[in-house]
């Protein structure tokens, strides 16, 4: 299922995001709120983008995603199918999300996303990513296990209406 509707109502399209439930802080929904008003429609992006893939042991895997300029990258969810996990870091040009990489489940939220909708929590980011000119990310996902990982990140993005 892809994302429909307004930016505005992604917190009620998946219930992962509700305050109540995970006391994600107000200025990020507020952060949201506002990118709502804008003529911005969701996205969801995710590396792999064919489900799932598998990165080897202490291996790293890197994608590049094209986003449009002025789209807005809102939260992230994961998977891992090792308890070892993954890290993560996402850069445009030479600037950082993080000032290094990350575990995925403190980046991410925990475990069991994919491109059809998260289906654990998310990563409400508490100020969104703007993505400017060219609109090239890239994301470098660093297996932490000794063993083949079978991991996933998907963005949220908010996007410019074509």
């Amino acid at each position: 299922m892809r994302p429909t509707g307004e930016l505005s109502y992604w917190p009620w399209l998946y219930p992962q995001w509700r305050p109540r439930r995970l006391g994600y802080h107000t200025p990020a929904l507020e952060a949201l709120r506002a990118l709502g008003q804008r003529r911005l429609r969701p996205e969801l992006h995710a590396v792999p983008p064919a489900g799932a893939g598998a990165v080897g042991a202490y291996a790293a895997l890197e994608a590049r995603l094209a986003l449009r300029p002025v789209s807005y990258v809102v939260a992230l969810a994961g998977t891992s199918s090792q308890g070892a996990g993954f890290e993560v870091q996402i850069r445009q040009g030479q600037r950082l999300l993080c000032s290094r990489r990350i575990r995925a489940g403190n980046l991410t939220g925990g475990s069991g996303a994919s491109p059809e909708g998260a289906s654990s929590p998310l990563f409400l980011l508490p100020k969104p990513l703007a993505v400017i000119e060219p609109g090239l990310l890239t994301v470098q996902i660093v297996n932490l296990a000794a063993a083949d990982n079978t991991v996933q990140l998907v963005l949220f993005v908010a996007a410019p209406e074509q």
